[in-house]
């Protein structure tokens, strides 16, 4: 009786639909490979870390990102129109992607909140080994002046 229990379990379980709250997003044909997203993701964020740690003196205040603007999109923000549009690397250049592909593969990966973190997981360890070399370089480099 347990097991024409558990069998019929199984079957209601394993042959549903996935939720529908959760929406299916079609593979890009041309997404970005995840260990590449994960190093266009790093760079990203270093930029975005680097526009905002930079604070000009008040008089030469020249473009920055305003809240809830990114280096990615250079979206103006309400009051922020006027502005420059931000001296920024060409991380899709570096890379050889596309703004779209980067971001028809950001929904993509985005979709699933799981694998999202995961690769998330990897951008950070990828920032923390970069962070790593350049303590590394710096100690060496301060090693070498002594």
């Amino acid at each position: 009786m347990r097991g024409i229990a558990l069998f019929v379990l199984i079957l209601l379980f394993g042959c549903s639909d996935p939720d529908p709250a959760v929406p299916t997003i079609e593979r890009p044909a041309d997404l970005i490979e995840e260990s590449k997203m994960v190093m266009v993701l790093a760079d990203v964020h270093l930029l975005e870390a680097a526009i905002s740690a930079t604070t000009p003196p008040p008089r030469s205040r020249g473009p920055m990102l305003a809240p809830g603007q990114d280096a990615v999109h250079n979206n103006p923000v309400d009051g922020y129109e006027n502005r420059k549009p931000l001296p920024y690397y060409d991380i899709f250049t570096k890379h050889k992607v596309s703004r779209e592909q980067y971001e028809r593969s950001m929904q993509y990966y985005s979709a699933d909140p799981a694998a999202f973190a995961l690769l998330y997981d990897k951008v950070i360890a990828e920032l923390t080994k970069r962070h790593e070399e350049l303590k590394n370089k710096s100690a060496a480099k301060t090693e070498k002046s002594n």
